[in-house]
């Protein structure tokens, strides 16, 4: 990726859903927001303390990622801040 977030701002890859588990379709009306709070770190920011690249976050569900386009790839970016945890 040719792309470095500024500041604590964090980018990770959309994962999107059609259908949930139990065969429910979700229309593209929802889909276009990034279902799993649970992500892998693509990129941090120069301020960025806590978060690495690589580590798996949990981000807060109610604060919504911003989507980006990047090489023709869907990815999302959060603030640090929006970051729960992280999984070890």
């Amino acid at each position: 990726m040719n792309f470095k977030p500024t500041r604590d701002w964090i980018v990770f890859k959309i994962q999107r859903m059609d259908q949930t588990e139990s065969g429910i379709i979700i229309p593209d009306t929802v889909r276009a927001v990034p279902l799993d709070n649970v992500v892998t770190v693509l990129a941090v920011g120069p301020k960025c303390e806590m978060v690495k690249e690589g580590q798996k976050v949990l981000i807060h569900p109610s604060s919504p990622p911003l989507p980006i386009e990047i090489d023709g790839k869907e990815y999302a970016c959060v603030n640090e801040f929006q970051v729960v945890g992280i999984f070890e």
